[in-house]
């Protein structure tokens, strides 16, 4: 496994809390018997909460803030690397591009063609 640290996801600050994550941060400093045990019983306790903020509104409430397409790939942009990143706004521009009407497509269109004398 590689020992990159990620960003906590909006629905993992809904299934964790401070102390679980302290818990975490410990264990590979403790008896390898002892850390095996307190790893599955926060990863159980993780899963229980999982469960108990699906049956909750919370994800219906999380969800009601970030409608669309465009909102989900700005809230994924913060968990890829650079490179990814570029990637991903180039997409966006694109997509931004195909939904413009076509008067504005052919307004860009024109631009191009005056930068290059054509």
């Amino acid at each position: 496994m590689e020992n990159n640290r990620f960003m906590q996801t909006k629905f993992d600050s809904m299934v964790t809390n401070q102390t679980m994550q302290l818990v975490k941060a410990i264990i590979p400093y403790i008896d390898n018997n002892l850390a095996t045990v307190l790893g599955v019983y926060i990863k159980f306790i993780e899963l229980e909460n999982t469960f108990r903020v699906n049956q909750n509104v919370s994800i219906a409430a999380m969800n009601a803030n970030h409608k669309g397409l465009e909102s989900m790939l700005e809230d994924i942009k913060e968990f890829l690397n650079d490179g990814d990143k570029e990637t991903l706004e180039t997409l966006m521009t694109v997509m931004e591009m195909m939904n413009m009407d076509d008067g504005a497509k052919q307004d860009i269109l024109s631009g191009y063609m005056d930068m290059f004398g054509m």
